[in-house]
């Protein structure tokens, strides 16, 4: 358990220096349009009786403009991402650390009818499906609780083998999930 929180807490960090790099860049970009702007408008302004150059610094002027804005645009969803990376990372430290009554607790997933989800704390304060949801959508948590309530003993082996390979994939999980956290879902995957 110390090995993962020293991990995650490894990982917290080199996200951090990321994020803080990434807001330099941010910076840097908005003084260069900002400069490239004053410039522009400043040649065009004090070589406006000559057309041709006028003609010419201002489509240069824009095209710079446009990539620089292109770039800090990229950098700004960058700045996004590594921002919900850093959380998932805090997420994962405060579970570790037995914390985590904050998460999502599943109770509108109770079946009173389901044969044994009340007596083993499948969903509710406490739950197993508190201490495991890391979903980020609410598609994703209906199909988890489908796939902790189901008993089919048949699918154990391949389950057990799929989690076997994502938990060695830790990058490419927290990507995927602060990806899906930023997603904006306005139609279910049954409507699609």
């Amino acid at each position: 358990m110390k090995k993962l929180v020293h991990f995650y807490t490894e990982e917290k960090q080199r996200l951090e220096t990321e994020l803080k790099e990434t807001k330099n860049k941010l910076a840097n970009l908005s003084i260069l349009r900002l400069i490239v702007f004053v410039l522009t408008s400043a040649g065009i302004y004090f070589l406006f009786d000559t057309l041709r150059i006028v003609g010419v610094i201002g489509a240069v002027g824009v095209i710079v403009f446009g990539i620089l804005l292109i770039k800090y645009l990229d950098a700004k969803e960058s700045k996004k991402l590594l921002i919900t990376k850093i959380k998932i990372n805090e997420t994962e430290i405060r579970v570790l650390e037995g914390n985590f009554s904050f998460l999502k607790t599943g109770e509108e997933f109770i079946d009173p009818t389901h044969v044994y989800s009340n007596d083993i704390d499948l969903f509710g304060r406490g739950s197993f499906f508190q201490y495991i949801n890391r979903t980020s959508t609410k598609q994703g948590a209906k199909e988890l609780a489908k796939t902790i309530t189901k008993n089919h003993i048949l699918s154990i082996d391949k389950k057990q083998e799929v989690l076997k390979e994502l938990s060695q994939k830790v990058a490419w999980r927290q990507h995927f999930s602060a990806l899906a956290s930023l997603v904006t879902t306005r139609y279910s995957t049954k409507e699609i």
